[in-house]
């Protein structure tokens, strides 16, 4: 009887143990799966999923050297002016100069390591009359929104922040500009940049 009881006890500690185990696997793959809509949710809000993300890859390629070009900026255009935009940028592809001229500027500006940050100050959406006549030429238009955001470029040696203005629509889940020209307005110059203007005076950054 002492045998079988002891024998008996041995069962239960191993089948406890074997609870113990399927317990931390259970939480375990409970953690990676949580984790994995996370990544998920902000991989969605990065990136031209949003209005700061399209604006970012557009101006962080104008201004610094991101490993990103023209492609790039183009693609942030919707697409009836995507190929109109490169065209004249890069004269049809021949010449790219333009690009090593904003980030030369940039440079002179604020001196090395640029970054590029956007802000934005205000978000107007579309009305649902104006998102309708908007899908007369984008068909698949899900939504439009005025915008007004702020640019900070910083580097070694100086910065500076301005303001922008621009209308902006969503297709297939991606936000694009609807026009090739953004108005922009210097508010503030630090360091180098400030230098800089008052060598050359009203001459600015591209947009």
């Amino acid at each position: 009887m002492k045998t079988r009881t002891h024998n008996k006890t041995e069962e239960e500690v191993l089948r406890q143990h074997t609870r113990r185990k399927m317990t931390i696997i259970i939480a375990a793959c409970t953690l990676l799966i949580v984790a994995g809509i996370v990544a998920v949710v902000l991989l969605v809000g990065r990136g031209r999923a949003t209005v700061k993300g399209t604006l970012e890859q557009y101006y962080q390629t104008m201004y610094t050297d991101n490993g990103k070009g023209f492609d790039d900026m183009a693609e942030c255009f919707a697409p009836d002016l995507s190929t109109d935009w490169y065209n004249n940028m890069t004269v049809f592809g021949m010449n790219f100069s333009a690009l090593s001229s904003w980030r030369m500027e940039s440079l002179e500006q604020v001196g090395g390591n640029v970054s590029c940050k956007v802000k934005i100050t205000e978000q107007e959406s579309g009305s649902a009359t104006s998102l309708a006549t908007t899908r007369q030429t984008y068909a698949n238009a899900q939504a439009l929104c005025d915008v007004i955001f702020q640019l900070n470029i910083s580097g070694d040696t100086g910065s500076m922040v301005t303001h922008g203005v621009t209308e902006m629509v969503k297709i297939n889940g991606k936000w694009y500009f609807v026009s090739t020209s953004i108005p922009m307005t210097v508010e503030s110059r630090k360091g180098s940049s400030q230098e800089w203007y008052e060598q050359y005076g009203d001459e600015g950054l591209g947009n």
